[in-house]
């Protein structure tokens, strides 16, 4: 009986809780080639997504609170402001990085407004990609992750879409 009603559920609501998944899908912790202060992480959603409540954590350090839009299908990017907001990426929020993203690698948290852990990326013994010197991000590529010439608010290169949950 338990069985019927839970495939019952899926039937009603088809994939759109599994579905609405989002994921750090890009990051430049070496800032733009402009200020490298100027870093910026990306999300990625397959279904709307209301950020208010949500956080990122960099472990040991700070805790940004998040708040907007990831539109359906699309991507949220949010930054550090540069000095003279000299950069042109496009940027959905400002936030506070505190004293940034160090080169070495670090801990990224995302948690949703319930404080559950949606993704963790473990980067404490160094960034899986991106280029400090040519300032290329560490891009979602699949599970795994690739260095590759920046693609804010855009399909990772070679991508065409948003990628799945992980």
């Amino acid at each position: 009986m338990v069985l019927l009603i839970t495939i019952f559920l899926f039937l009603i609501f088809p994939l759109r809780v599994l579905g609405a998944g989002v994921i750090i899908n890009e990051v430049a912790w070496m800032g733009t080639e402009t200020d490298f202060r100027d870093e910026w992480i990306e999300l990625a959603g397959d279904s709307g997504v209301d950020l208010v409540g949500w956080t990122l954590t960099i472990e040991g350090k700070k805790d940004i609170p998040l708040e907007g839009l990831i539109p359906e299908g699309g991507f949220f990017v949010f930054r550090r402001p540069d000095e003279a907001n000299q950069s042109e990426l496009p940027t959905d929020l400002f936030v506070s990085f505190g004293n940034g993203l160090a080169n070495g690698g670090e801990i990224l948290i995302l948690k949703n407004a319930s404080g559950a852990m949606v993704e963790k990326i473990d980067a404490s013994s160094g960034w899986p990609a991106g280029d400090n010197i040519t300032k290329e991000t560490m891009q979602r590529s699949g599970n795994s992750w690739i260095t590759a010439v920046a693609t804010p608010r855009a399909p990772a290169t070679g991508s065409v879409s948003p990628p799945p949950p992980v």
